[in-house]
């Protein structure tokens, strides 16, 4: 079975995917749901995506199912850690900095403390 989208959901605790299907239409259809923990834990959460795919499959008895499109999101307040790799220092650290500009901003770990305090600044994007 193939699905439009697959829409994943990545907790805390719990990783949720959602299948749509027809969304080109005038009909969408909410296809079926999947979960399983997540997989912090385990240092990957790919884990617990592929358990919460294969929960879904198993709900609505199939094999495998295939997408045209992923989008995840996540809720989950600091269970979730990032970590970049990369082999030029100055590159990888402004990835770093740049991929969590939502973050930087407006997470509660901060716990108020000001960025441009600290040599960034939301304009500059650094």
């Amino acid at each position: 079975m193939k699905v439009d989208v697959l829409v994943a959901e990545i907790g805390s605790t719990t990783t949720v995917v959602n299948a749509f299907t027809d969304l080109g239409t005038d009909n969408p259809v909410f296809w079926g749901q999947g979960q399983a923990p997540t997989s912090v834990l385990e240092g990957d959460v790919r884990v617990g995506l592929q358990g919460a795919i294969d929960d879904l499959c198993r709900n609505k008895g199939i094999d495998k199912l295939e997408y045209g499109e992923m989008l995840a999101t996540s809720s989950a307040a600091g269970g979730l850690k990032m970590t970049v790799h990369g082999l030029v220092y100055d590159m990888t650290a402004k990835a770093a900095k740049g991929s969590c500009s939502w973050c930087r901003w407006n997470h509660p770990q901060h716990n108020g403390r000001s960025f441009e305090k600290n040599g960034y600044s939301k304009d500059q994007g650094n």
